[in-house]
């Protein structure tokens, strides 16, 4: 009855207070964005922690006698067991929540065996306290799930800092973008204000010192601008 209680009772419970802590800190929408067959994700994580089970119980079996060493064994023992302990706590997260298959998860989590090992070397270590592990062996999903969160709120931001990031860009282009334009319509007004017809006199000068009736044309600038008043003035 007891062995019945903790295969099929107890992991129904931690999987309800771990998905609990993620909603006290706020990350309800993690859990209500989380798409997929129902019964192919429970028999994931079913299939998936019956295996994590059994290798726990061989590792366990395995570094029992390490406990007959005074305490550097015992370190031992918490820290060979810590990894698969963090493993089994966290499968909950990466098959039901992210839907990742046992395999995925698995490369994920020996790929970061340092801090699966640290995490779970301190968890064994209050487990084995007498008595007391009655209570800390639900802190410790109450602590791997703040461990989540704070994964999942870091990525949060910076999925936002590129967001933003992204967004300036855009925005500088744009100003870019009309700042060229509003050079490109000036340019006339430009012109026609640099234009200066020639005086009365200027004319008579350059008439009588050349003794010809050709009549001054404007610079080629000033013919451009010139052109374009007629449109200007209809504006």
């Amino acid at each position: 009855m007891i062995m019945l209680f903790y295969l099929i009772i107890l992991p129904i419970y931690q999987d309800g207070l771990f998905d609990r802590v993620l909603k006290l800190r706020g990350l309800r929408h993690i859990l209500e964005a989380n798409h997929g067959n129902d019964v192919v994700k429970c028999m994931r994580g079913v299939n998936g922690g019956l295996f994590i089970l059994l290798c726990q119980i061989i590792v366990l079996i395995l570094t029992l006698p390490l406990n007959l060493i005074p305490i550097l064994g015992q370190i031992m023992y918490a820290t060979i067991n810590g990894w698969i302990l963090t493993f089994g706590i966290r499968f909950h997260y990466d098959a039901e929540i992210r839907n990742v298959p046992l395999a995925q998860s698995r490369r994920e989590a020996w790929s970061r065996k340092a801090e699966y090992t640290s995490f779970g070397a301190v968890a064994v270590g209050l487990e084995m306290i007498p008595i007391a592990n009655l209570l800390f062996m639900w802190t410790n999903i109450v602590g791997c799930a703040l461990w989540v969160a704070d994964e999942i709120e870091k990525e949060e931001r910076h999925q936002q800092q590129i967001a933003q990031e992204r967004e300036q860009q855009q925005q500088q282009q744009n100003l870019q973008g009309a700042g060229r334009t509003g050079s490109i319509m000036s340019t006339p007004e430009s012109l026609l204000s640099s234009y200066s017809p020639p005086t009365t006199a200027a004319l008579l000068g350059s008439g009588s010192g050349s003794g010809s009736n050709e009549t001054p044309h404007p610079p080629p600038q000033a013919q451009k601008g010139l052109s374009m008043m007629p449109a200007l003035r209809k504006k």
